[in-house]
Order: C-alpha cells, then structure tokens, then sequence
C-alpha cells in the first residue's frame, strides 16, 4: 500500500510500504503523514518481478517502479499558495504585480504556481511569492496533486439472442415507428460482427431519444454495457469459432510444448489463423478462472483486434496513449476484479497486476519494438514475458511469421518447443514474389527511371485491369528532403 511522506521541508511524496522492520534499526527514518490505501496497489508478483529485472537488466529499482506505476499512483505534492485573512497589506503600497496577485487572491481559496506564473505574466513567479510571504498575507501550503477521475460510457448493441431472429425483433417494435427506426439504424450501426457502438454518439448521430433505446433494453433487444474510458468491455457470449484441421493440429501440439513446461514457439506463415489459435487457448484459461496476458506490438493494437477480442471475452486494453485517469482505471481493473480478464497491450502491459495468471502469448514475438532503448530501465517485454511465465507457472507462447533468430535457436536447441503452421486458413494462397536484380538491370540498361521493366509492365497491366497499384519505397535514414 501507499503511504504520503514528507521529504525536504514540506514536499510530500506517495510511498510503497515493501516491507515493515520488526526491530528498530540505526536508520534515519521519516514520519508518515498518512496511509493512502485501504488495500494493496501493488502485489508480490510484481514486487518480484521488479527486482529480477533490477538485476538482470541493471536498472535501478525506482526506475522500474517510475515505469510500471501509472501517473495516478504517483502521487506527489505541489506548492499553494493560500491568503492569510488575518492580514491585510497596505494596497498603496504594493506594486502591480503583487497588487495583481493579492486581488487573485481575493477572488480565490488558492493558486498554484502556474496559475500564479499564468496571472502575473512572470516566467518566475518565486520572487513575488516571496515578497507575499515575507509581508506575510500569503502562506505557502502543500497539497497533493489530483488526478482526474476516470470517464465511463455505455455501450449497445443488438442482442446476440435476436441476431438470427430479427424478423421477431421488429415485430415487437412494430406499434412504435421511433423504436423500429432507432433498431433498423443500430443494426446498421452495429453491422455483420455486432460491435459495440457508443451510445450517446448512436443516438446524436442518428437523431435518437434516449426513451427510444431504454424501450428496447425493457423489451431485451438492446443489449448495453459500461466501460472505463475504453480500457475495458464487459464479455459478451462466447462466440463459436471452427479450426481447420491444420489449426486443430497446430493447437494439439501447442498444449503438448505446455504439458512438457516449455515455452512454445508457434511459426505460422502470415494468414495461417494464428489468432483463431489464441482465442481458443485464451477460452481454456478462462475457463480454468485464469487470466491471460497478451502482449503485441503497439503498431498492432488497432481497435478491430480489440473488438474482435471483445467477441469473446472480458478485455482490459493497455496503452501509451492512454490518459493517466485511463491506465489508473485500466490498473485498478485488473487489481480487483475476481473474474477472468484478458490484458491486452504493448511492452508496457506486463507491469500490469496480474493475479490468478494462466496464459501469456506475446504475438509478432519478433518484432523489436518489444525492447525499450530509452529511457531506463532498458528490458525486453519478451524475455521478461518468460521469465514472468516460470514465475507464475503458466504456459507462454511466441507467435511470428519470422521468428527472431534467438527464439528460432531456443527451439532447435530444445529450451523452446517449436509448432510449425505453414498452411494459411482455407488453403488461401501465398502471394507471388519476384525478385529483380537490379544492379544486372541498370548495368544492361534495362531500367525506366527507377523500376525495372518487370515492375513497369506489371504496373500497366494492373492499370489497364483497372486495378489499384501500392508501391512501397523503402526510406532510409530520418530525412525528410
């Protein structure tokens, strides 16, 4: 738990209370002005995890903890400045800008620093809160920083009972045109997959009453949830999905790399239906009441992986561009809630509080935005992905069309257990790749400008099919000329 402690003569800092010496010690210590928390913010898991990667990665311990705590759980506090009534200057004796922050005062309880900076027009604003106190009509006070409370929404859609029943749907709304309309555009809305839909964006968009959709969550229709901030959904009904028989194949022999407590290294070419895989392995850890962590590049944490997670199960979303209220409600999701809970995001989502942990899967395993340069502390989500799995005692999976080279030797060597998938989903074929020797081409002046003949004739042969032509340049270095 979090305690406030005064550090220098009046900053105040939230704490971590480690551990409690049971004998006195020659240690200079601190008095706690107060404990902040009613339970723990950080578990043991993490406590443990934080000093292995201390050492293994020789970070200092506060770094770690400055990385894995989201901003709302670092607390600290900030000077105000507050008038003395008891104390009344000599106004004609005051210049204008202490004349002007005197009348602030007046006008409110407090200022912060900025504010006075802000209202005095001063880069500095020091030397006239000095001057303030020295007059002594204005003390300075110290009061710890709020962090804005979390948003929440609600969210609808059709209910997964009426999908294949609609025709019933509408009969139940057929004396009421409002409510048949406000269906007719949530179908639309929601589309083929019934996603989600922001509720008070539907109805501004579409012109619609609040009564209109209370009548159809009355009727069952309408199904609605809360969310935080989009960190997190309720589950829907588990969806059934069908694995091919390369995929079931795939998946036995993943369950065989766990049942031998292996990591497991899943090769699959690009569209092979890894991610069908992981949904079923994620359904057998919720199944056992366990949680998953699912850790992907960033460049991949687009809302249409999120919602097609969300088909299925309960999903805590972490990620940078996240608002501090939103990773302090993301954080104290996955600290409280008892049921199982699929968190998904980048490198940083390991530092997540993870209890009841049954499954990692780290998805383009190869990918280099998994290791953090800068700032310290220096790590690699992956490596400390496996190390968080022997920890917990629970499976871990690496998934890549080009597994990195350390990870493809741990498999040949046997550290990691090796499930190859080579088939893409329903048999889709591989695209056509043509490699062009163009030095050979240039030095037989066989080049138009900067592409070969081969890609000049391919691309008029697409223009003239009336096809679209992506070409991707390959730019090198940062510069933008």
């Amino acid at each position: 738990m979090r305690v406030l402690v005064q550090f220098g003569k009046r900053k105040e800092y939230a704490a971590l209370v480690v551990r409690v010496l049971e004998s006195e010690e020659d240690l200079s210590l601190k008095y706690l002005i107060n404990v902040l928390d009613e339970r723990p913010v950080v578990l043991e898991h993490q406590l443990l995890q934080w000093n292995w990667m201390s050492g293994y990665y020789m970070a200092p311990l506060g770094d770690l903890m400055n990385a894995a705590l989201p901003p709302g759980l670092k607390l600290s506090s900030q000077s105000i400045l507050v008038r003395d009534p008891e104390v009344l200057p000599d106004e004609s004796k005051l210049s204008d800008s202490l004349f002007l922050l005197y009348e602030a005062l007046i006008g409110n309880e407090k200022l912060t620093l900025d504010e006075v900076r802000s209202i005095c027009n001063v880069k500095n604003p020091m030397p006239l809160v000095q001057q303030a106190l020295e007059q002594g009509w204005a003390v300075l006070e110290e009061e710890l920083k709020k962090v804005a409370r979390a948003k929440r929404r609600k969210l609808i859609r059709i209910s997964p009972e009426y999908l294949t029943r609609l025709d019933d749907a509408f009969q139940a709304t057929s004396r009421s045109e409002k409510q048949t309309q406000a269906l007719l555009s949530m179908v639309a809305a929601c589309g083929s997959e019934n996603n989600f839909v922001d509720s008070r964006a539907f109805r501004k968009k579409h012109n619609i009453e609040s009564a209109q959709i209370l009548a159809l969550k009355k009727k069952g229709l309408v199904e609605e949830i809360e969310e935080v901030d989009g960190t997190t959904a309720a589950s829907a009904p588990h969806s059934e999905i069908s694995l091919s028989g390369h995929q079931s194949t795939a998946l036995s022999q993943i369950e065989e790399g766990f049942a031998a407590g292996k990591p497991t290294l899943l090769h699959g070419v690009t569209a092979s239906g890894k991610t069908e895989i992981y949904i079923e392995l994620i359904k057998k850890a919720f199944e056992s009441h366990k949680r998953v962590l699912y850790l992907l590049p960033e460049i991949a944490l687009t809302t249409q992986l999120i919602n097609r997670l969300r088909v299925h199960f309960t999903v805590a979303v972490n990620h940078s561009r996240f608002t501090p209220a939103e990773r302090l409600a993301a954080w104290r999701e996955s600290l409280e809630r008892d049921e199982p809970l699929l968190v998904l995001g980048a490198r940083s989502a390991l530092f997540m509080p993870l209890p009841h942990l049954g499954l990692i899967i780290v998805d383009e395993e190869h990918e280099s935005s998994f290791k953090q340069y800068e700032p310290s502390p220096r790590y690699h989500a992956r490596d400390t992905a496996v190390w968080m799995a022997n920890q917990h005692g629970c499976p871990i999976l690496l998934g890549s069309a080009t597994p990195s080279l350390d990870s493809m030797f741990n498999a040949k060597a046997g550290r990691y257990h090796l499930v190859q998938l080579f088939q893409r989903f329903h048999t889709a074929p591989l695209p056509e790749l043509e490699v062009v020797d163009m030095v050979g081409a240039k030095q037989r002046r066989e080049v138009k400008g900067n592409f070969s003949i081969e890609l000049v004739d391919a691309m008029r042969a697409a223009l003239q099919k009336d096809e679209s032509i992506i070409l991707f340049q390959n730019r090198r270095g940062f510069s933008t000329f």
